[in-house]
């Protein structure tokens, strides 16, 4: 279903952003990490998983989702370490 959707980018991202707004939960926050992972807006979605993240009225399981989705988001974006991968599996061009 999320791929069928996704299929309509960026036209059913404003309608996400009501949503979760409105009432987030697991589904949408994992949408909005999508969006947040392709590029798309990614300050003014990062901005709303903090909203989220600190909202009174909202589930502490999805509040947490939201914070856990905030402090990973950066480290997608990270280059990969060179040579990290070798050093791990034994294969170390050192």
């Amino acid at each position: 279903m999320v791929h069928f959707i996704e299929g309509f980018s960026p036209q059913y991202e404003p309608f996400l952003v009501d949503s979760i707004r409105r009432c987030p939960s697991m589904h949408t926050l994992w949408m909005l990490n999508r969006c947040i992972n392709a590029e798309h807006h990614k300050d003014e979605y990062m901005g709303i998983l903090a909203e989220v993240a600190g909202r009174e009225d909202v589930d502490k399981a999805i509040r947490d989702s939201a914070a856990g989705k905030l402090w990973f988001a950066p480290l997608c974006t990270m280059a990969p370490l060179s040579g990290l991968h070798g050093s791990l599996s034994g294969n170390s061009r050192d």
